[in-house]
C-alpha cells in the first residue's frame, strides 16, 4: 500500500486535535493511508497557536492540556529537520 506523506500546518493540526471534520480525519488517517512529517519549528508553532487564549476553554473541555495534545500530535508526525535554505539566484534590477 502505498501512503500519502503530508506536512500540515499549525492551524489545520490544531482543528484537528481540538474539532471534528475534515482535519482530525487526517489525523486519524495516519498510519492506515497517511505518514505525517513536521519539523521543530512547526512544532514550535503549534505550541503558540494551542496556547492562544481562544483554545484554552476547548481545550479544558477535551480533559486534556498544551502539553497533552503536542506530545500526542509527535506521536503521528516524524520529526526531521529540513535542508538549509538556498540562497535565490540573484534577480537583475536591469533588463538589457
Amino acid at each position: 500500500m502505498s501512503f500519502l506523506r503530508a506536512v500540515l500546518n499549525a492551524k489545520v493540526v490544531v482543528a484537528g486535535l481540538l474539532w471534528n471534520g475534515p482535519p482530525n480525519c487526517l489525523l486519524r488517517a495516519v498510519g492506515e493511508r497517511l505518514s505525517l512529517y513536521s519539523s521543530r519549528t512547526l512544532i514550535d508553532e503549534l505550541a503558540k497557536t494551542l496556547a492562544r487564549k481562544k483554545f484554552a476553554q476547548r481545550i479544558a473541555l477535551q480533559g486534556t492540556d498544551i502539553d497533552a495534545l503536542i506530545e500526542h500530535y509527535l506521536g503521528l508526525a516524524e520529526l526531521v529537520v529540513p535542508p538549509a535554505s538556498r540562497a535565490s539566484p540573484a534577480i537583475p534590477t536591469t533588463i538589457t
